[in-house]
């Protein structure tokens, strides 16, 4: 059995990657503290993912993985981005439905894997969407995933929440990144 340890505190996304890593021949751990990593301010969130990828590759012996995501609003010209969670936390997700209700946006998913080698991959996964339009779905607002409950896939008539509480198996941003991860995992 090969380790990995995934730097989260999230004991969600943990049991999300043991299930989706399930059946193969990796155990995936996590460290025992987790230390606050400053992020460098930086538009472009691949340069600010790599940045904090390899600051934590520097803290760990042993194949580690770390995830981020985004979220552009592309009336906004791609803003928040990297900041997402800067944004909802200092405006409020009431402000940003009010900002871009509507419009285009885009989450992303970047999940990155360093070997022991410290031979680091970035793995992204795209979903494409919009805001909602609707006040009444605006009301349905989930505390934890906020950025969920506003943004309907592209193609579909629910919000991200919505679709996650009847199907926990649709392919979003952060499982096509995952998935992305697998085939590497698997095949190297």
């Amino acid at each position: 059995m090969k380790k990995i340890i995934f730097w989260t505190s999230n004991p969600n996304k943990l049991e999300e990657i043991r299930l989706f890593l399930k059946g193969t021949d990796y155990q995936v751990t996590q460290p025992e503290k987790i230390e606050e990593i400053r992020e460098i301010q930086a538009n472009d969130p691949i340069e600010v993912f790599e940045d904090k990828l390899t600051k934590i590759s520097k803290l760990v012996s042993g194949p580690v993985i770390v995830d981020d995501f985004s979220f552009s609003i592309e009336k906004l010209n791609g803003f928040p981005s990297p900041y997402a969670k800067y944004v909802v936390k200092t405006i409020g997700i009431e402000n940003i439905y009010k900002l871009a209700k509507g419009e285009k946006a885009v989450m992303k998913s970047y999940i990155g894997y360093c070997d022991e080698k410290k031979q680091c991959r970035i793995f992204v996964g795209k979903l494409e969407g919009k805001i909602i339009d609707n006040p009444r779905k605006f009301k349905e607002i989930k505390k934890n995933t906020p950025l969920n409950s506003i943004f309907i896939p592209k193609g579909e008539k629910e919000t991200l929440e919505e679709i996650f509480a009847k199907n926990k198996n649709f392919k979003n941003h952060r499982k096509i990144a995952l998935e992305k991860l697998l085939s590497y995992l698997l095949n190297n």
